[in-house]
């Protein structure tokens, strides 16, 4: 389909970042993982809905963007700048995310979510989150992924939530959290994206193969961060008190 074309064309401007982390976003990158490591991150996001999550994607993007905000493409000079400043929310994230499961249903049912939520409320993107697409697609786009998820209710745990398949909204709360993994496309633009958001105080997690620590970060500037919390596992407590 035309939209796994358009998928496959990986675009970042040459003109504008690396394909190396600089010592300064390294040292800025670290200092934002430690806090990581301590349980220190921005508020969670309350009643996140759709149109919500598309600014963050497009937030994220322009991380990767030159000063006049376009990408570039990383294998053809020649080609024309995407302006990514004067796009919408929705058009970035049709031009870069994954399409599966979010513009039509590559397995029948559900059907894709633009067509099946109100783009701005919270409660029905909860739901199509948690009940009809909990894991992989559509959270990806060309350069890396951002997965949202909501904040379980204290009086619950993960194990009692992954056996019981009815109604899974109803175990968590409205408060939200994202996470970027490392990547196997590049981790550069990940952790450049993960800077980005947390500069916007975005509640952004990135998580770390400890594997792939020093790779990412090199020995000087990579934290320890096997004291972190177990970010999928916490409750509302954790934040509220």
């Amino acid at each position: 389909m035309s939209y796994r074309k358009d998928f496959l064309k990986l675009s970042i401007g040459k003109q504008r970042v690396s394909f190396m982390l600089s010592d300064k976003e390294r040292q800025e990158i670290c200092k934002e993982l430690k806090k990581q490591a301590k349980g220190i991150i921005p508020q969670p996001i309350h009643n996140l809905t759709l149109n919500g999550y598309f600014h963050i994607v497009k937030e994220a993007i322009l991380a990767l963007c030159d000063e006049k905000g376009c990408l570039h493409s990383i294998w053809n000079p020649d080609e024309t700048p995407t302006n990514i400043i004067d796009m919408t929310d929705l058009d970035v994230a049709k031009r870069f995310m994954d399409g599966r499961s979010l513009f039509h249903s590559s397995y029948g049912n559900p059907c894709g979510i633009l067509a099946d939520i109100d783009h701005n409320d919270p409660i029905q993107f909860k739901w199509w989150k948690l009940q009809a697409n909990y894991r992989g697609h559509p959270w990806e786009n060309r350069m890396f992924e951002i997965h949202p998820f909501p904040i379980i209710k204290h009086e619950y745990n993960q194990t009692e939530f992954l056996t019981r398949q009815e109604n899974r909204s109803q175990y968590y709360t409205d408060d939200w959290l994202l996470y970027i993994p490392t990547y196997h496309r590049n981790d550069t633009y990940a952790l450049r994206s993960f800077l980005h958001l947390r500069r916007k105080n975005i509640p952004v997690i990135f998580v770390i193969n400890p594997e792939q620590d020093k790779k990412l970060l090199s020995k000087r500037y990579c934290p320890d961060l096997s004291t972190q919390p177990n970010w999928f596992s916490l409750s509302d407590k954790f934040f509220h008190g």
